[in-house]
């Protein structure tokens, strides 16, 4: 087979194996709108007196919300929270409302 040949196998069968591959933990990707308007009440509180909050989820979408005096301790605290709650690896989701409407 020529190089050509044989680039054109490989790039089909890497697109045919990323097909068949399991799809990534979606991370907040099922956040109920439920979820989303109970967030936003609590997040409310602590933004309003001077807090930073952050919203960490499970690949299983179990999400949780703390907050801190920085945007670095409140992005720890949550994720802390998710990973000791859900025995789970946990990734930030939002932080201070910034990306919560795009969930």
């Amino acid at each position: 087979m020529k190089d050509r040949q044989r680039l054109v196998i490989l790039v089909q069968l890497l697109l045919f194996l990323g097909l068949l591959s399991p799809s990534l933990p979606s991370y907040a990707g099922k956040m109920s709108e439920g979820f989303k308007v109970g967030y936003k009440k609590w997040a409310k509180g602590p933004i309003d007196n001077g807090k930073e909050v952050a919203l960490a989820c499970s690949p299983e979408n179990d999400c949780w919300g703390h907050w801190g005096d920085s945007i670095p301790g409140a992005k720890l605290k949550a994720l802390n929270s998710c990973k000791s709650n859900t025995r789970q690896t946990c990734r930030i989701v939002d932080v201070n409302l910034r990306s919560i409407d795009r969930l």
